[in-house]
């Protein structure tokens, strides 16, 4: 997803320098999707860098719910979002697990 789309997610070990972060205005306030949001800025200045070191990340999402139910859920929300509807709206799809 992340080779394809070029917009890699929080849980993908994201990084950025400060002074780029700093200058596209940091993570929104929002309660989901402020990874995909920064993301999507970064492409758009052609700062993204994809590095092939593995990392490790909770399964937390995918052992509760199954791996299929998240990632199509995932999917609707992403989708939702490109199409104008609200983080904040958004949340009430996505479960809050830790």
């Amino acid at each position: 997803r992340t080779l394809l789309f070029r917009v890699p997610l929080g849980d993908q070990a994201q990084f950025v320098r400060a002074s780029v972060f700093d200058r596209l205005g940091g993570f929104k306030d929002w309660p989901i999707l402020e990874d995909l949001d920064l993301g999507i800025r970064l492409r758009r200045q052609r700062r993204i860098a994809i590095l092939q070191e593995p990392v490790t990340t909770a399964a937390r999402r995918f052992t509760e719910r199954g791996i299929a139910r998240t990632i199509a859920t995932n999917w609707l929300i992403w989708l939702r979002f490109l199409v104008g509807v609200r983080p904040q709206r958004l949340a009430k799809l996505y479960p809050h697990i830790r």
